[in-house]
Protein backbone atom coordinates (compact mmCIF):
# COMPACT_ATOMS: atom_id res chain seq x y z
CA UNK A 1 0.00 0.00 0.00
CA UNK A 2 3.14 2.79 0.74
CA UNK A 3 4.39 1.66 -2.33
CA UNK A 4 1.33 2.28 -4.52
CA UNK A 5 0.94 5.95 -2.81
CA UNK A 6 4.81 6.47 -3.56
CA UNK A 7 3.96 5.95 -7.23
CA UNK A 8 0.38 7.83 -7.14
CA UNK A 9 2.57 10.37 -6.08
CA UNK A 10 5.17 10.67 -8.26
CA UNK A 11 2.49 10.43 -10.94
CA UNK A 12 0.68 13.32 -9.59
CA UNK A 13 3.84 15.47 -9.20
CA UNK A 14 5.03 14.55 -12.75
CA UNK A 15 2.00 15.40 -14.58
CA UNK A 16 1.96 18.94 -12.61
CA UNK A 17 5.16 19.63 -13.76
CA UNK A 18 4.44 18.04 -17.18
CA UNK A 19 1.34 19.80 -18.28
CA UNK A 20 1.77 23.38 -16.04
CA UNK A 21 4.83 24.92 -18.42
CA UNK A 22 3.00 23.47 -21.46
CA UNK A 23 -0.84 24.70 -20.28
CA UNK A 24 1.94 28.65 -19.62
CA UNK A 25 3.13 28.14 -23.20
CA UNK A 26 -0.15 27.96 -24.71
CA UNK A 27 -1.34 30.67 -22.53
CA UNK A 28 2.37 32.85 -23.41
CA UNK A 29 2.29 32.06 -27.46
CA UNK A 30 -1.37 33.61 -28.07
CA UNK A 31 -0.91 36.73 -25.62
CA UNK A 32 2.66 37.51 -26.53
CA UNK A 33 1.91 38.61 -30.23
CA UNK A 34 -0.52 41.30 -28.84
CA UNK A 35 2.02 42.63 -26.76
CA UNK A 36 5.05 42.25 -29.28
CA UNK A 37 5.54 46.16 -29.49
CA UNK A 38 6.74 46.38 -26.16
CA UNK A 39 9.39 44.00 -26.76
CA UNK A 40 10.22 43.57 -30.62
CA UNK A 41 13.45 41.59 -30.21
CA UNK A 42 11.59 38.95 -28.07
CA UNK A 43 13.95 38.52 -25.30
CA UNK A 44 12.22 38.96 -22.23
CA UNK A 45 7.65 39.29 -22.65
CA UNK A 46 7.62 36.23 -23.58
CA UNK A 47 9.14 33.98 -20.87
CA UNK A 48 7.87 36.49 -18.67
CA UNK A 49 4.12 35.98 -20.21
CA UNK A 50 4.94 32.15 -19.35
CA UNK A 51 6.00 32.16 -15.86
CA UNK A 52 3.27 34.15 -14.56
CA UNK A 53 0.62 31.94 -16.11
CA UNK A 54 2.74 28.91 -14.75
CA UNK A 55 2.49 30.49 -11.30
CA UNK A 56 -1.36 30.97 -11.77
CA UNK A 57 -1.95 27.35 -12.72
CA UNK A 58 0.20 26.76 -9.66
CA UNK A 59 -2.07 28.46 -7.63
CA UNK A 60 -5.13 27.36 -8.65
CA UNK A 61 -3.69 23.59 -7.94
CA UNK A 62 -2.88 24.31 -4.77
CA UNK A 63 -5.83 26.14 -4.07
CA UNK A 64 -7.79 22.85 -5.42
CA UNK A 65 -6.09 20.43 -3.51
CA UNK A 66 -7.97 19.26 -0.58
CA UNK A 67 -8.45 20.87 2.62
CA UNK A 68 -4.73 23.08 2.34
CA UNK A 69 -4.39 26.47 2.30
CA UNK A 70 -1.20 28.30 0.33
CA UNK A 71 0.29 28.89 3.53
CA UNK A 72 0.60 24.63 3.72
CA UNK A 73 2.95 24.83 0.47
CA UNK A 74 5.20 27.50 1.37
CA UNK A 75 3.65 30.89 1.49
CA UNK A 76 4.73 31.90 4.67
CA UNK A 77 7.82 33.50 6.59
CA UNK A 78 8.34 30.34 9.01
CA UNK A 79 11.53 30.65 9.92
CA UNK A 80 12.21 34.24 8.55
CA UNK A 81 15.80 35.07 10.16
CA UNK A 82 17.36 31.69 9.39
CA UNK A 83 16.19 31.72 5.87
CA UNK A 84 17.60 35.59 5.38
CA UNK A 85 20.68 34.14 6.95
CA UNK A 86 21.33 31.27 5.14
CA UNK A 87 20.03 33.52 1.43
CA UNK A 88 23.19 36.09 2.65
CA UNK A 89 25.42 33.33 2.87
CA UNK A 90 24.40 32.35 -0.89
CA UNK A 91 24.75 35.40 -1.92
CA UNK A 92 28.46 35.58 -1.00
CA UNK A 93 28.94 31.90 -1.75
CA UNK A 94 27.81 32.25 -5.38
CA UNK A 95 29.80 35.27 -6.63
CA UNK A 96 32.36 33.27 -5.58
CA UNK A 97 31.08 30.11 -7.95
CA UNK A 98 30.31 32.76 -10.92
CA UNK A 99 33.67 34.40 -10.76
CA UNK A 100 35.42 30.82 -11.24
CA UNK A 101 33.11 29.14 -13.46
CA UNK A 102 32.23 32.37 -15.69
CA UNK A 103 34.03 35.32 -15.41
CA UNK A 104 37.72 33.91 -15.02
CA UNK A 105 37.39 31.36 -17.97
CA UNK A 106 36.13 34.17 -20.35
CA UNK A 107 38.72 36.43 -19.42
CA UNK A 108 41.26 33.35 -20.20
CA UNK A 109 39.77 32.89 -23.28
CA UNK A 110 38.95 36.23 -24.74
CA UNK A 111 35.50 34.70 -25.79
CA UNK A 112 32.59 37.35 -24.84
CA UNK A 113 29.07 36.30 -24.09
CA UNK A 114 26.50 35.94 -27.22
CA UNK A 115 22.90 36.56 -27.23
CA UNK A 116 20.51 36.13 -29.72
CA UNK A 117 18.90 39.75 -29.12
CA UNK A 118 20.63 43.41 -29.23
CA UNK A 119 22.01 44.57 -25.89
CA UNK A 120 19.95 47.72 -25.47
CA UNK A 121 18.61 48.85 -22.29
CA UNK A 122 14.92 47.76 -22.80
CA UNK A 123 16.44 44.11 -23.34
CA UNK A 124 18.72 44.20 -20.49
CA UNK A 125 16.26 46.18 -18.71
CA UNK A 126 13.64 43.13 -19.09
CA UNK A 127 15.96 40.44 -19.01
CA UNK A 128 17.19 41.52 -16.04
CA UNK A 129 13.82 41.81 -14.27
CA UNK A 130 12.51 38.85 -15.56
CA UNK A 131 15.27 36.75 -13.88
CA UNK A 132 15.52 38.56 -10.38
CA UNK A 133 11.77 39.13 -9.92
CA UNK A 134 10.19 36.33 -12.01
CA UNK A 135 11.74 33.27 -12.30
CA UNK A 136 11.92 32.44 -8.98
CA UNK A 137 8.80 33.50 -7.85
CA UNK A 138 7.28 31.38 -10.12
CA UNK A 139 8.82 28.21 -10.36
CA UNK A 140 9.61 27.68 -7.08
CA UNK A 141 5.98 27.14 -5.97
CA UNK A 142 5.50 24.53 -8.27
CA UNK A 143 8.94 23.01 -8.06
CA UNK A 144 9.32 22.76 -4.23
CA UNK A 145 5.83 24.17 -3.21
CA UNK A 146 4.28 21.83 -4.34
CA UNK A 147 6.47 19.15 -6.03
CA UNK A 148 7.99 18.58 -2.20
CA UNK A 149 4.74 18.98 -0.50
CA UNK A 150 2.67 16.71 -2.73
CA UNK A 151 5.73 14.36 -2.33
CA UNK A 152 6.77 14.57 1.53
CA UNK A 153 3.09 13.07 2.48
CA UNK A 154 4.71 9.25 0.95
CA UNK A 155 8.69 10.00 0.68
CA UNK A 156 9.42 10.45 4.11
CA UNK A 157 12.63 9.30 4.02
CA UNK A 158 16.26 11.66 4.31
CA UNK A 159 19.53 10.92 4.40
CA UNK A 160 22.76 12.45 5.67
CA UNK A 161 25.61 14.26 4.72
CA UNK A 162 27.57 15.46 7.86
CA UNK A 163 25.17 17.61 9.63
CA UNK A 164 23.35 17.95 6.11
CA UNK A 165 19.68 16.52 5.67
CA UNK A 166 18.74 15.87 2.25
CA UNK A 167 15.27 14.99 2.43
CA UNK A 168 14.14 12.28 -0.24
CA UNK A 169 11.18 14.56 -1.87
CA UNK A 170 14.04 16.79 -2.06
CA UNK A 171 15.95 14.45 -4.14
CA UNK A 172 12.86 13.53 -6.57
CA UNK A 173 12.57 17.65 -6.34
CA UNK A 174 15.17 18.07 -7.31
CA UNK A 175 15.46 15.71 -10.47
CA UNK A 176 12.15 16.77 -12.08
CA UNK A 177 13.62 20.25 -11.89
CA UNK A 178 16.55 19.10 -14.21
CA UNK A 179 14.31 17.42 -16.32
CA UNK A 180 12.04 20.48 -17.07
CA UNK A 181 15.47 22.48 -18.10
CA UNK A 182 15.76 19.65 -20.98
CA UNK A 183 14.08 20.85 -24.32
CA UNK A 184 11.47 17.93 -25.41
CA UNK A 185 9.38 17.59 -28.45
CA UNK A 186 6.64 14.63 -28.62
CA UNK A 187 5.50 14.86 -32.70
CA UNK A 188 7.98 13.78 -33.52
CA UNK A 189 10.05 12.69 -29.97
CA UNK A 190 13.04 14.23 -29.43
CA UNK A 191 15.30 16.19 -27.43
CA UNK A 192 15.62 19.64 -28.63
CA UNK A 193 17.85 21.15 -26.23
CA UNK A 194 20.21 19.38 -23.56
CA UNK A 195 23.62 21.10 -21.48
CA UNK A 196 25.67 19.46 -19.54
CA UNK A 197 26.62 22.86 -17.90
CA UNK A 198 22.96 23.36 -17.07
CA UNK A 199 22.37 20.23 -15.94
CA UNK A 200 25.26 20.24 -13.35
CA UNK A 201 23.95 23.86 -12.06
CA UNK A 202 20.02 22.63 -11.83
CA UNK A 203 20.94 19.89 -9.76
CA UNK A 204 23.48 21.72 -7.27
CA UNK A 205 20.99 24.63 -7.38
CA UNK A 206 17.82 22.76 -7.04
CA UNK A 207 19.10 20.34 -4.38
CA UNK A 208 20.06 23.86 -1.95
CA UNK A 209 16.84 25.05 -3.34
CA UNK A 210 14.97 21.58 -1.75
CA UNK A 211 16.84 21.83 1.34
CA UNK A 212 16.38 25.16 2.52
CA UNK A 213 12.53 24.73 1.73
CA UNK A 214 12.20 21.41 3.60
CA UNK A 215 14.73 22.90 6.42
CA UNK A 216 12.52 26.63 6.68
CA UNK A 217 9.10 24.91 5.63
CA UNK A 218 9.05 28.23 3.57
CA UNK A 219 9.37 29.32 -0.06
CA UNK A 220 11.17 32.63 0.92
CA UNK A 221 14.28 31.69 1.03
CA UNK A 222 14.57 29.47 -2.08
CA UNK A 223 12.59 32.23 -4.24
CA UNK A 224 15.40 34.69 -2.91
CA UNK A 225 18.15 32.25 -3.88
CA UNK A 226 16.56 31.43 -7.22
CA UNK A 227 15.68 34.99 -8.56
CA UNK A 228 19.07 36.23 -7.21
CA UNK A 229 21.38 33.22 -8.90
CA UNK A 230 19.61 33.87 -12.41
CA UNK A 231 19.83 37.57 -11.97
CA UNK A 232 23.75 38.00 -10.74
CA UNK A 233 24.69 35.73 -13.45
CA UNK A 234 23.16 37.67 -16.29
CA UNK A 235 24.43 40.70 -14.99
CA UNK A 236 27.83 38.93 -14.95
CA UNK A 237 27.56 38.10 -18.78
CA UNK A 238 26.28 41.57 -19.74
CA UNK A 239 29.04 43.08 -17.77
CA UNK A 240 31.39 40.68 -19.59
CA UNK A 241 29.66 41.38 -22.84
CA UNK A 242 30.38 45.01 -22.85
CA UNK A 243 33.90 45.17 -21.27
CA UNK A 244 35.08 42.21 -23.84
CA UNK A 245 33.29 43.51 -27.46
Amino acid sequence: MKSFGKTLDLLVVFLAILIIPRLARLVSSNVFPLLNSFDPDSSYAWISIHHIAQFVFTIILMKLWFKTTLKDWGFNLNEFKLSIKIFGCFCLGYLVLVFLNNILPRLVSGVPPLFDYPLNARNVAGVLSFQFLLSGTCEEPLFRGFVMTVLAQSWKGSFHVGKLEIPSAGLWATLFFMIAHIGFSFSPFGITHFSISQQIASFALGLYYAILFHKTKSLLGPILSHGYSNGVLFVTLYVLAFLMR
